[in-house]
Formats: C-alpha cells, structure tokens, sequence
C-alpha cells in the first residue's frame, strides 16, 4: 500500500470548510474529517500537530486530512516536515464573513483578551484564534480576514503546487470549481466525485463535533473490516 498523503483544508471559519470536508471525505480512498477535535491553538504547537500527523497516517487511508481554521500557524511547520502535505484555503468576501461571524457571535469574541464583562470567554474556541486584544468584534473579524487572507496568499506564492487558495462558492457550487480542486489534490480525474450539493453550516458546537469524530472512527473501523 503506498503511503497516506495528506490534505489540511484551511479558512477562517465561516467560509464552507464544512461542506468542504465532506466533498473530500466522499472520494475514493479518502477520510478527511471537520474540526477534529482537539481543534489546535492558534499558537504552534509542535506536539500537538504530530499526534494529529500521526493519526491521520494511522488512518491508512489513500488520503488523510482534517479541515479548520486554526491550521494556518502550522502551514510551514506542515510544508517543511511532510513533503506530500497539500493545503486547500477556502476563502469567502469579507463582508459576507463578518457578518456571519457577528451573527454567530452570542456574546463572544474570540480575538478579546476578556478582561472585560462585556465578552463571555469560551475556552474550547477562543485559543484557535489569534489574540488581537481587540474589544470591537468588527474591527477584529476584518483585521482577522485580511490577515488570513494575506498570509494564505504569501504561502500559495512560495508554494504554488503545495498550497490553493479558493474562492467560494465558485469553488465549491460548480462542478469546474469542484473538480479544479480535487485535481489539484491529486484525485485522478476519472475518479473524482463532483459533487455541488454539499451545504453544511454549523456553528461550533464542541459535544456535537465529538459525535461526529466517534462516528468517523466506528466508520471507518467498519471498513478496515470489510477489508
């Protein structure tokens, strides 16, 4: 069996990663899971992303991969160590993101120190994004993006074959969009399933993410035995 290849899809949340994980999960000889839990800090932890490395190649899947925001810290880290590393970044109009963001906020802003009464903490999402210290939730959202954005963009420079950025829904509504992306990851064409019916939003709910990782394991557990 050749070896597992990787596939980390990236975005600041917001922007389909769901729906994108499941497209990748849906192709032949790939398990490609949303937001494995534990998501990793934004801050690089070194440990941290091997034992997720490492349980992605235990898979034994053709392809691996795992898809959340918080991935963008570890890109070089990734790039450097594991050379059949390909890193997809989704990306939506900013606008649209802030406001989907604001939306969802409930009380919450991730990039706050939360010092303050006027934020509620949440400590299973906070440490995934950056620490702006930044009160107004707006002004941090765009400040958010713009930098996502630009750091994706400098990557997919340095390493135009190893890193995409896509732009949604393009990306993921069109059967061209959907196949240049699963060509750029390396599924042969007369094996690609194009699918455009892929809308999954939620927000993050941590016991329902948990769920989801069991659910991932026991099916793929069923598989190794039908093997």
């Amino acid at each position: 069996m050749s070896p597992t290849r990787l596939w980390f899809g990236l975005g600041t949340g917001r922007c389909g990663t769901n729906s994108l994980a499941h497209l990748l999960d849906s192709q032949p000889g790939a398990t490609v899971t949303h937001e494995t839990v534990p998501v990793l800090p934004w801050t690089l932890d070194r440990a941290a992303i091997d034992a997720r490395i490492a349980a992605l190649r235990a898979r034994g899947s053709r392809f691996a991969g795992d898809v959340a925001l918080s991935y963008l810290p570890y890109a070089e880290y990734l790039l450097d160590e594991h050379p059949d590393t390909r890193l997809l970044v989704l990306r939506r109009d900013r606008d649209e993101t802030v406001q989907s963001y604001e939306r969802l906020a409930g009380g919450r802003n991730h990039f706050a120190r939360h010092t303050a009464d006027s934020w509620r903490a949440d400590p299973q999402w906070d440490p995934c994004y950056p620490d702006y210290d930044e009160p107004n939730l707006r002004c941090a959202l765009i400040r958010y993006w713009n930098e996502y954005s630009e750091r994706a963009e400098d990557l997919a420079a340095s390493h135009p074959t190893r890193v995409k950025v896509a732009d949604v829904p393009e990306a993921l509504s069109t059967a061209s969009g959907v196949r240049d992306l699963l060509t750029y990851l390396g599924v042969p064409p007369g094996e690609q399933i194009v699918r455009t019916d892929i809308h999954r939003n939620r927000g993050p709910d941590m016991a329902a993410r948990v769920k989801r990782t069991i659910a991932h394991r026991l099916r793929r557990h069923a598989r190794d035995d039908e093997q």
